[in-house]
């Protein structure tokens, strides 16, 4: 465990860290989204929507990961 010190000395980088964390969660959340709605024969579009309404990703943010993903 470290001490206050070296904590608030550390801050930037730990909040950097844990920031990259939760994107990269989010990230494979919409990945398995995209996966379940290509399974269920959903379309590109359909699949764009439900991750933009689902997961407050912006059209554009939404449409990149369908294009990763699908």
């Amino acid at each position: 465990m470290m001490g206050p010190a070296l904590r608030e000395f550390m801050k930037d980088d730990i909040e950097a860290s844990e920031a990259k964390g939760r994107e990269e969660g989010r990230e494979e959340g919409a990945k398995a989204m995209i996966s379940m709605c290509k399974s269920l024969e959903r379309g590109r579009l359909d699949t764009t929507e439900i991750i933009m309404n689902e997961m407050s990703y912006s059209q554009a943010e939404a449409e990149k990961l369908v294009s990763k993903y699908w």
